[in-house]
């Protein structure tokens, strides 16, 4: 008894999902990290790491089907045909199939995860709206001010930024830092933060998209620090920003001050635009393209679409020497050389089919065309004249 393995199609799309969104995040991160990181071009870079996330979901779920046209039929190639054999009983044996696959186990694992830090956005969220509604605010240049009395570093979100209330009673907040937080509400980078966020949860599992958010976060700080120094001198900023190096009390989903603030950011305050950065630019647009007609055309192995134009000939492909050989047909049914083919192909032209029986129509018609001969017989007779009679005897 034979049994067949049924693919699970959903299954091979959860894999295929998996694959193409690791390689295109693995081409994406790549050339941001060798020609990008280090340049200044800071909203290009924006616009390039937060669509580089959203282009590798879109890019991995849609499949270009592409139809394979053949002359002829697969199931009639000779190296598919394989001679019929006989399996003895001892050899049948029994498998239990279990409940749960590996792959249906991988799933769920997925899809606990995915569910955690759902909720985990959402309670976050959550707790920004409730320091918003249970605080005081302030209105400072076209700006609101949260006063909150948790020691913490100022941190924005959207068009709200948050201070501690004795720092700003006392003045201990920086100008400086003040601008640095209101760039951040201006050019909405708390929607960067919220769709890199959105991301997360559905591709958890690839560590490259984690370091996309670590460069998405690292080039706020860059764009915000670019506004700052268009006011303000070099080394006044660096040291304000030193001063708060040690007070890290960051809040999620939050920009902040402190987030990466490492040699490559002070590094970076300094660095000049080169002619590379135009190059690079240039670049990454016939990158993507090529990118997503690569991971668009990949095809699904596993529920081909392959259409049969026409038949050309509906007998077997000839076989190979060493396996030509006319199989023993039955005594009724002789194998008789097709005269189209070379002397000596393989190829054999079935029996002929039986006559169909006679129907019951063609029946009655020729009883009825009998009958009706047998009528015109018989009115003959009687239609004909009598015979003449004897001649008298003399």
């Amino acid at each position: 008894m034979k049994k067949r393995l049924k693919i699970n199609k959903n299954e091979i799309a959860m894999i295929t999902f998996i694959i193409k969104s690791v390689i295109c995040l693995t081409i994406l991160y790549g050339f941001y990290h060798f020609f990008l990181r280090n340049t200044k071009a800071f909203t290009f870079n924006r616009f390039f790491l937060l669509l580089s996330s959203v282009y590798t979901i879109v890019i991995s779920l849609i499949t270009i089907r592409i139809s394979i046209y053949l002359p002829f039929s697969l199931n009639k190639l000779w190296f598919l045909n394989f001679p019929d054999q006989t399996i003895p009983g001892e050899q049948i044996t029994t498998a239990t199939i279990p409940s749960f696959s590996i792959p249906d186990i991988l799933i769920i694992i997925y899809i606990t995860i995915s569910v955690v830090l759902l909720l985990r956005f959402m309670a976050n969220i959550y707790k920004i709206i409730h320091l918003i509604r249970t605080n005081p605010k302030v209105t400072v240049s076209n700006t609101q001010l949260v006063l909150v009395d948790k020691t913490t570093l100022p941190f924005s979100f959207f068009g709200y930024v948050f201070v501690n209330r004795s720092d700003y009673e006392n003045g201990n907040i920086a100008k400086e830092i003040f601008i640095h937080e209101q760039v951040h509400c201006i050019q909405y980078h708390s929607v960067d933060i919220l769709i890199i966020e959105a991301i997360k949860i559905i591709l958890w599992f690839n560590p490259l998209i984690w370091l996309f958010d670590r460069a998405i976060q690292l080039n706020h700080e860059y764009l915000a620090d670019k506004k700052v120094l268009t006011n303000f001198k070099l080394i006044e900023y660096q040291k304000t920003l030193v001063n708060l190096v040690f007070r890290n009390n960051s809040t999620y989903l939050a920009s902040h001050l402190n987030y990466s603030l490492t040699k490559k950011r002070l590094i970076m305050m300094k660095k000049k635009k080169s002619r590379a950065e135009i190059l690079s630019i240039l670049a990454a647009i016939p990158m993507f393209l090529f990118l997503g007609l690569t991971i668009a055309n990949a095809q699904e192995s596993a529920d081909p679409k392959i259409r049969k134009v026409k038949q050309i000939d509906t007998l077997s492909t000839p076989l190979p020497d060493n396996q030509m050989k006319v199989q023993k047909a039955d005594p009724a049914e002789k194998a008789v050389t097709n005269p189209k083919h070379p002397v000596g192909s393989g190829a054999i032209i079935p029996p002929p089919p039986p006559p169909p029986p006679p129907q019951e129509k063609q029946l009655k018609k020729g009883e009825r065309i009998a009958k009706k001969e047998l009528k015109n017989i018989q009115a003959e007779d009687a239609l004909a004249p009598p015979p003449p009679p004897p001649p008298p005897v003399k």
